[in-house]
């Protein structure tokens, strides 16, 4: 079943209106998930990852990477050789 959020960010491949997905197709309600997917079925269509809540799912299609990330997973790895 897919769902609106008002706070999705666009897909980062395309720019499309990011959405949610809630799959229900399982037999037992616990195995039912979420995720954050581009809503262009018909170009894109990239799935963010599974989730067991919506607010979850909708923090990892939010999350992004930044120039900053990698430096600071650089300086991480030079520490961890550093120090082996």
């Amino acid at each position: 079943m897919v769902v609106q959020a008002d706070n999705m960010l666009p897909c980062p491949f395309c720019g499309a209106p990011g959405e949610l997905f809630h799959d229900m197709s399982s037999d037992y309600e616990r195995n039912w998930y979420w995720h954050g997917q581009c809503s262009d079925h018909d170009g894109c269509w990239i799935e963010g990852a599974s989730a067991s809540t919506k607010e979850e799912a909708i923090q990892l299609w939010n999350r992004r990477w930044s120039p900053d990330s990698r430096a600071e997973t650089i300086d991480r790895v030079v520490e961890f050789v550093r120090h082996s």
